[in-house]
């Protein structure tokens, strides 16, 4: 009868240390996580104020601070799908420019774009993460690894 009650004894504060431990673990995940997904909040934060400073600086003269564009001339960039469509025609746009006309919500649009091949990859990718999240309604930001793949592939 001792050795029943020892065991069982034995095998309830065995569970429970293995319990509480398996909170610590838990509560230690939770932490982590919690850190991690401050550090990818404060690196998306980051990425798009570097990217609303060069937007302000290469790009705002021609689509206006607020990205409604000149009408007849320059495009807007508010809500098409030149901004929340295919990544690879913008990165090709911002580093080749565009020569032919354009029609961006049923207006059509003269206005040559110069392209800007002398920003670095990490330069566009913030740029267009700005963009595309400022002015097409949180679309998909854009890497430093997909612009070099994509400057790679048009050489």
């Amino acid at each position: 009868m001792k050795l029943s009650l020892s065991i069982s004894l034995f095998l309830f504060v065995l569970f429970s240390l293995l319990a509480c431990n398996g909170n610590e673990k838990s509560e230690q995940k939770k932490v982590e996580s919690k850190s991690e997904s401050k550090k990818v909040d404060d690196e998306a934060a980051a990425i798009f104020k570097s990217g609303q400073k060069l937007y302000i600086q290469h790009c705002s003269a021609c689509h206006m601070p607020k990205g409604d564009g000149i009408p007849g001339l320059n495009p807007p960039l508010i809500n098409t799908d030149w901004v929340t469509g295919d990544k690879t025609r913008l990165v090709n746009i911002v580093i080749n420019g565009l020569e032919e006309p354009i029609e961006v919500n049923g207006q059509k649009y003269q206005g040559p774009m110069i392209g800007l091949p002398y920003l670095k990859d990490k330069e566009i990718a913030h740029i267009l993460t700005y963009i595309r999240s400022r002015f097409g309604k949180g679309a998909s930001s854009v890497t430093e690894e997909e612009v070099k793949a994509i400057r790679g592939s048009a050489s």
